[in-house]
């Protein structure tokens, strides 16, 4: 209802439940009264719907409530670094292709793959007149918001330039996750090649071989043929966009399509129709039914793309197997034979139903009419799923890329965070919602042409899998990234004291950062049954840069557990309750929403109030990386190697700072071998004692400066004379702002 109908005549609107929204009644309403006609808009609110029943006793807030306008939080660093990088490209129009084989060198070279970037775009990339002329519009832009990024941490006067400064290494950094694909792509298609060719291995290892070879090959084809590349998710600039290179606004992440045949009688046409992924695992789900401009669809047909003739021919579905972790929901998929027998974030045994086999990629679909909708159809029909999801960290260089935070209220320990950019997210449809616990999870599916099995306890759904085709029991999953936060507290608290938190932090975070709800989404950890922790992610597409400052930002935590407080009716500081008239458990004013209606009988502002006092005057310490701030302080002590870094290390502890990444880490093409390093910023920090202020030294240390800067680098120089707090505060998009 909310879009493609657009029929001047007509002038009356029946809906049949109240919408989300404000946003989105006025989308459905607006379908009629086009043209200028008047119009009728009748909203039927259901009895036992909490939601309608709101807006029964509160029309207004609906009819006549504000629609939001959209929201960008100009204070979000990547998105600003990512608009100056697409000045620096409207300056210098590089030709980056279709894909990102116009990008990067494919050639071998002593047998190995370095992909790197074509040497026309380096010398791009280096060009200090392109600088210069993106640097002057980047003034430009940053002029405009002056006042905004004044409030932020991390801006200075000079942050435009360390920018493109570094923008040779962030386009070749933006390239990685393309490479990696791609190696790992090839390697794969070389090994079994090479073990198809030897006769001496079993006929079964052979054919298994074909089968992962021709995958292979598959993925060569997605990452670097043109051919429909519009639509994929690796056409250069949309890579680039989702890499965080370039602005993402308009670069979605690739839907999954449904097709949708013609109504012959009715002159209808084909068409497609699309969702995001984490939608379609259950709108597009085997056997689901799909209300569209006035008939009933079934999802019949998944449209399977085998690859190559070898696997058309035995029609074998090549499947993965994950373990996912019963205690915090943490994903472990296969590598090889080999299945991880304990959990890697919270060491939990993975046994019995954590395994789950036979997972494979929802595909795009094909539906079939099943009949007109008559007003005999009083409820659409919908068959519920069992869906879970399922989370993993990133790993870069084969190391854990994640963020922790402890924080700890009154001196002890009550809640861990852990913050991963692009963290792989999984959702897996395990079946039906009334399948018995002792079927096998997923669905039968034919491969001969990709028909699902029927629904057994819908009577009127006909199965179109043969009996005599090639009959396979899998679980289809949909897989993406997302910046992601997972809050989980020391002691669990039970079931509606974590409901809760749960919906006071959503409202928090998107209030605190001025977040639309679409925009955040939230998920109880492992399973609403057992909540021991809560995902968060950011739903809109490139992310709002927000859940990063909660674990790194040590005033953010209690800044929003005040704004919870409020939103709970509770003064922040007294904490007397400003609607004990009007708010009996919960209401919409406070914890309640539209999303979250199957908690609605656990919320109450009540329960939570003591918690969110508490972590109002909580203390964040962020650790900079993976693990306790206290061991990761204890293990870059451990490399210093003077008691002067021992005691820039002390100050940065004591003032709650961001912690470098490495310590001693050797930079090669430099030949430099800084104190601390941050990775993240490509900052080195130098600790300089007595011993640099003989003349010489002097000398080799500017020499060593100017190196890295032309290399990209930024060098901080904290000098055993200076004043190491004013330095701390001239750089606080790397080191963070200090604590008061």
């Amino acid at each position: 209802m909310e879009l493609g109908v657009d029929i001047a005549q007509l002038n009356l609107v029946n809906l049949r439940n109240v919408p989300p929204t404000p946003a989105n009644y006025a989308q459905r309403s607006g379908r009629a009264g086009r043209g200028g006609q008047p119009a009728l808009v009748y909203t039927y609110c259901a009895g036992r719907s909490p939601h309608d029943q709101f807006y029964f006793r509160e029309p207004n807030k609906m009819v006549a409530g504000s629609v939001s306008p959209p929201r960008i939080d100009l204070r979000n660093r990547d998105l600003v670094r990512s608009h100056i990088y697409a000045l620096w490209m409207e300056v210098v129009k590089p030709d980056l292709g279709k894909t990102l084989t116009a990008v990067v060198d494919l050639a071998v070279r002593d047998g190995k793959l370095p992909l790197t970037v074509n040497e026309s775009l380096v010398a791009d990339l280096k060009n200090p007149v392109h600088r210069a002329a993106a640097l002057s519009k980047a003034n430009q832009l940053i002029a405009s918001i002056r006042a905004v990024l004044d409030t932020s941490s991390w801006f200075h006067p000079d942050w435009a330039k360390e920018v493109l400064d570094q923008i040779e290494r962030a386009f070749d950094l933006a390239c990685d996750r393309w490479r990696s694909l791609y190696r790992s792509a090839v390697r794969q298609r070389e090994l079994h090649h090479r073990i198809i060719g030897d006769h001496s291995r079993p006929e079964v290892e052979r054919n298994h071989s074909r089968r992962l070879r021709a995958q292979a090959e598959s993925q060569i084809r997605l990452l670097t043929e043109a051919a429909g590349i519009y639509e994929g998710d690796f056409y250069s600039y949309r890579y680039f966009a989702s890499e965080g290179f370039l602005p993402g606004y308009n670069f979605p992440r690739l839907p999954l399509s449904a097709f949708i045949p013609g109504r012959r009688q009715r002159r209808g046409r084909d068409e497609y129709i699309s969702r995001p992924r984490f939608l379609a695992i259950s709108e597009f789900g085997p056997r689901a039914l799909i209300y569209h401009e006035g008939a009933r669809f079934r999802v019949y047909k998944v449209n399977l793309d085998f690859g190559s003739d070898e696997i058309e021919a035995t029609h074998e579905l090549t499947t993965s197997t994950m373990k996912r972790c019963p205690k915090c929901g943490y994903a472990h998929l296969e590598q090889g034979s080999n299945l991880s027998e304990l959990c890697d974030r919270c060491g939990e045994a993975l046994d019995g139903p954590a395994k789950i086999e036979n997972l494979v990629h929802l595909q795009n679909v094909s539906l079939k009419l099943a009949q007109r909708i008559t007003c005999d159809e009083e409820e659409r029909q919908r068959f519920g799923y069992k869906l879970v999801t399922s989370y993993r960290f990133p790993e870069v260089g084969a190391k854990l890329d994640r963020k922790d935070a402890e924080v700890y209220v009154d001196g002890i320990l009550s809640m861990k965070l852990s913050y991963g950019d692009a963290t792989d997210l999984y959702r897996i449809n395990l079946g039906w919602a009334n399948q018995k616990g002792t079927q096998a999870a997923g669905f039968n599916l034919d491969l001969e042409r990709g028909y699902w099995s029927r629904n057994q306890a819908d009577e009127s759904d006909q199965d179109d899998a043969t009996v005599a085709g090639r009959i396979q029991r899998v679980v289809p999953y949909v897989k993406d990234t997302k910046n992601s936060l997972v809050m989980r507290f020391e002691a669990a608290p039970h079931t509606p004291v974590m409901a809760g938190l749960q919906a006071a932090f959503k409202e928090a975070i998107q209030k605190h950062f001025q977040l639309e709800p679409r925009e955040l989404s939230c998920e109880p950890m492992p399973t609403p049954g057992d909540r021991k922790e809560v995902l968060f992610y950011e739903a809109s597409e490139g992310g709002a840069g927000v859940l990063r400052q909660i674990a790194e930002d040590p005033a953010v935590l209690p800044a929003f557990a005040a704004v919870a407080l409020e939103i709970c009716h509770f003064d922040p500081v007294t904490l007397d309750d400003k609607a004990a008239q009007s708010c009996g458990k919960a209401c919409y004013e406070c914890l309640l929403d539209y999303g979250n209606q199957a908690d609605h009988k656990y919320l109450d502002p009540r329960l939570i109030r003591d918690v969110l006092a508490g972590l109002s005057r909580a203390e964040c310490r962020p650790s900079g990386g993976t693990g306790s701030r206290a061991e990761r302080m204890l293990a870059l002590r451990k490399r210093c190697d003077s008691m002067l870094e021992k005691r820039w290390l002390d100050m940065v502890d004591d003032l709650m700072l961001r912690p470098p990444g490495e310590a001693q880490f050797l930079i090669e093409s430099c030949s430099t071998r800084p104190d601390f390093y941050y990775p993240e910023y490509h900052a080195a920090i130098y600790i300089d004692g007595p011993p640099h202020d003989e003349a010489d030294q002097i000398k080799t240390d500017d020499g060593i400066t100017q190196s890295l800067m032309e290399a990209g680098y930024i060098v901080v120089r904290f000098h055993h004379k200076a004043d190491w707090l004013t330095i701390f505060k001239h750089h606080p998009d790397i080191f963070g702002t200090p604590k008061a």
